[in-house]
């Protein structure tokens, strides 16, 4: 799970450019959570992202094996 949420760091920062995310509170007043998933050898992986909803900056995200309710809330804590 770490090497595939350091691989897709990687391509989101070629993307978006995280290194200009910054670790300070955002103006937005809500957030877009999304998700999406992989099939890996016959097993889903998920990729959990939460963006600012009118920035559109990425405030947190997280690759797992489940969508369960804890990995969106870890999600969505992590924007918060």
């Amino acid at each position: 799970m770490t090497h595939l949420r350091n691989a897709f760091e990687d391509a989101l920062d070629k993307k978006r450019g995280l290194d200009q995310l910054v670790d300070v509170k955002q103006p937005d007043r809500a957030i877009a959570i999304d998700e999406t998933f992989l099939k890996i050898e016959g097993k889903k992986i998920y990729i959990i992202i939460a963006t600012g909803y009118s920035s559109r900056k990425t405030l947190g995200i997280k690759v797992s094996a489940t969508r369960r309710e804890d990995d969106i809330r870890e999600v969505f804590d992590e924007a918060e």
